[in-house]
């Protein structure tokens, strides 16, 4: 006769409702997770402004970050190359983020870009050029010319783009270079320049053909 103290082993079963239950939860935890996840803009804009922050801090300046709505997305040499093809005006802003002048501008061109309803300004960063360790290579400097020639079309030798040389702001339509801060970065009046002209002039294309 079995004891009256002993205590009932009672068996756990799965039911469908607990698995139901138990499946909606993970389910929901794995949506939160998607939600709070940083998408590849906001990933883009703690990007440019840690840089800017960094730089500030490392140089005692005072760099304006940008905001959640600025106008810079991303571009490749190979979309660019497509991107430019468009009947309408390409813009770029060319160089690096450890660069001074680069950052500084960033800000001055979306303030810009706004005001002149500018809705895309491409930033095209120039790792491809800084990284390479053979530049001195035939099979370097062969690729650098087709690169360079392909992005000025429609331009003379004096105003054709230089990979080498950076930040610049370039803007293109139908294909061709029609603005190339480099031509008056290395004119002999270079220094009657400065970049809130060049980005005035830049960003008011569309604007003055209208």
């Amino acid at each position: 006769m079995a004891s009256k103290n002993r205590k009932r082993k009672n068996k756990f079963v799965w039911t469908k409702e607990l698995i139901f239950l138990i499946a909606g939860l993970l389910i929901l935890i794995a949506i939160a997770v998607v939600i709070n996840l940083p998408t590849s803009a906001e990933k883009s804009l703690s990007r440019y402004n840690t840089a800017i922050t960094t730089y500030n801090t490392d140089n005692s300046t005072s760099y304006t970050t940008l905001p959640k709505d600025h106008v810079f997305k991303e571009i490749d040499y190979n979309g660019l190359l497509n991107e430019k093809t468009k009947n309408e005006y390409v813009y770029v802003f060319y160089g690096s983020l450890t660069s001074g002048t680069y950052l500084e501008q960033l800000s001055n061109i979306n303030t810009k870009a706004k005001d002149c309803e500018v809705k895309t300004v491409y930033l095209m960063f120039a790792d491809w050029y800084e990284n390479a360790t053979d530049k001195e290579s035939l099979s370097f400097i062969t690729e650098l010319e087709d690169r360079e020639e392909k992005l000025s079309s429609g331009r003379t030798e004096h105003d054709k783009v230089s990979l080498a040389a950076h930040p610049a702001l370039l803007v293109f339509k139908d294909n061709k270079l029609v603005y190339n801060t480099q031509t008056y970065q290395n004119a002999t009046s270079g220094d009657d320049y400065n970049w809130n002209m060049y980005i005035n002039k830049a960003l008011t294309l569309s604007v003055e053909s209208k």
